[in-house]
Parts: C-alpha cells; sequence; structure tokens
C-alpha cells in the first residue's frame, strides 16, 4: 500500500476519488436516460454556460434536432423534455470539468511549494493525462453517434 506523505495531498486525492465516482454515477444515469448525445457540441472552454433565455433554449433545441438522435429517436420530444435529457449530459460535462480542475489546480499549488515527492509528481502527472485522454476519448466516442447512428459505442 503506498502512503501519501502530506494530509493535504491525501485529502486532494480522496476529493479526486469521489468526484470520479460522482461522474461515473452521472455518467450511468446519463446513457440510461439516453441523454448522452443531447449537447451536440463540443466546446471545452466555453462550453460551461447552458442555454439561459428561451430563445437560447430553443436554438439549442433546433440544433439538437438536425442530427440522428432526435431525427430517428425523440421526434416527438417538447423543449421541456429536451430540458431533462440536456441537464444529464450538462451535469455530467460540468463534473468532467471540475474534475480537470480539481487535479491541475492543487498540483500546481503543490508543486509551486515543492512538496510532491517523485513519485507523487509522476502520479500526478499520469493522473492529469490520463484525464484528458479520457476526454478525448468520451468526445471520439460521443461525435461517431452524431453522424447515422444515435448510439454512442461503448466498444469505441
Amino acid at each position: 500500500m503506498i502512503i501519501v506523505e502530506k494530509k493535504s495531498q491525501f485529502f486532494w486525492l480522496l476529493g479526486v476519488m469521489i468526484m470520479i465516482f460522482g461522474i461515473i454515477i452521472i455518467g450511468g444515469i446519463t446513457r440510461l436516460t439516453g441523454s448522452g448525445l443531447s449537447m451536440v457540441d463540443w466546446r471545452p472552454l466555453m462550453g460551461i454556460i447552458p442555454p439561459l433565455s428561451h430563445e437560447s433554449w430553443v436554438k439549442t433545441f433546433n440544433l439538437y434536432k438536425s442530427f440522428p438522435q432526435y431525427q430517428l429517436q425523440n421526434a416527438t420530444m417538447t423543449l421541456n423534455e429536451f430540458k431533462v435529457i440536456f441537464f444529464w449530459e450538462y451535469l455530467h460535462r460540468i463534473i468532467a470539468r471540475v474534475i480537470g480542475l480539481a487535479l491541475i489546480i492543487p498540483y500546481l499549488f503543490f508543486l509551486i511549494r515543492g512538496t510532491l515527492s517523485s513519485w507523487m509528481n509522476k502520479s500526478a502527472i499520469s493522473m492529469i493525462v490520463l484525464v484528458i485522454l479520457q476526454r478525448v476519448m468520451g468526445w471520439y466516442m460521443v461525435k461517431s453517434s452524431l453522424i447515422d447512428n444515435p448510439e454512442v459505442s461503448h466498444f469505441r
């Protein structure tokens, strides 16, 4: 068993672990509710603000209508029903961003203070790289489902 040298680093990693558990739960709900394709654009930096006005909701819903999931599975969906599935995908993306920040900001803080052991530094860099790769893979899986088949392949 590996022991973290500093109490603050232990709580940092524990917090990230809890958030990862949370995103797995939210990801499952997102998949079970068919919400994973409700956000049809991927804006890593600016995509944090959801539609706020009725007009922006209508615009977002109309964009969703141009993709296969709406056309083949949800053609009778109302704007209010769309808001429900949008919520789960939006929550999933927000938690993913928070996890990224929860890894990078404390890592930089500990790095600047010089309190990371060599092992912890390598582990933190590995975690950050894995989170980035997971996000790219998630985008790749969802992107494949926005073309013809409105089904996110867990094999891809």
